[in-house]
């Protein structure tokens, strides 16, 4: 069977600074392809994406950035939601699109922004694709997924981001910059603290760009599911 030859899959790409990874799902959630790649130039690597031009259901890409804020939808309006971002943290307005996704489960909207050239670029080579920051995938798998005391962590380019979870309510969801496998390590038991959980008893969801340094770390705290790049 050839990828992307059938409708019913989806194609999720993880977009880092200097790479991307992506995984092609069919209906079940079966992962059918799963590959990375390095670039010096966005606009070169997709132009030659091998998935392009290719027939799925859904494209998404979650791009590494920490432009992003969590508000709850009693407080949001959609005139809005470039002042509500602006307040927490800056961002080049003339440069960026400021978008917002619904979390109904939270009753929360994710108000965030995406440079300009990057969403452009993703959607010549691929028109229907949604762009969103790791946030929101980050925030998708605490839906998905149903364990009790939960963190899910993602690496990016010299970021890490971090949403906890406990049962269905949503208790921390932030980026930190970092670089090195320590103080990766660092964020995460601060944020065990903040949040109150005991690492023996708190389920860790690894994914993204994995430093196997970090990852030995981790196993001696956590019990470590590893979702891969994107699964």
């Amino acid at each position: 069977m050839t990828i992307g030859s059938n409708p019913s899959e989806r194609l999720t790409i993880q977009l880092y600074l200097d790479g991307y990874s992506f995984v092609v799902c069919d209906a079940m959630d079966r992962v059918l392809h799963l590959n990375s790649e390095k670039f010096s130039l966005l606009e070169e690597a997709f132009a030659v994406h091998p998935m392009c031009g290719r027939d799925f259901e859904s494209v998404d890409v979650y791009v590494d950035t920490p432009a992003y804020t969590l508000v709850p939808d009693s407080f949001f309006r959609e005139e809005i939601a470039s002042s509500l971002l602006g307040a927490q943290i800056e961002f080049d307005k003339d440069r960026c699109l400021v978008s917002y996704l619904e979390v109904p489960s939270q009753k929360a909207v994710l108000v965030y922004a995406i440079d300009r050239n990057v969403a452009s670029v993703v959607r010549r080579s691929f028109p229907t694709a949604s762009v969103r920051p790791q946030a929101a995938y980050l925030l998708e798998r605490v839906g998905r997924i149903s364990d009790y005391n939960r963190l899910f962590v993602h690496l990016g380019s010299g970021q890490i981001h971090i949403a906890a979870a406990q049962s269905e309510k949503l208790l921390l969801l932030n980026t930190y910059q970092c670089s090195d496998a320590v103080t990766s390590l660092y964020y995460i038991t601060a944020v065990c603290r903040e949040v109150m959980f005991n690492p023996v008893y708190t389920t860790l969801y690894l994914s993204g760009k994995v430093d196997p340094e970090l990852d030995e770390l981790l196993c001696r705290y956590f019990s470590i599911t590893h979702m891969g790049s994107l699964v």
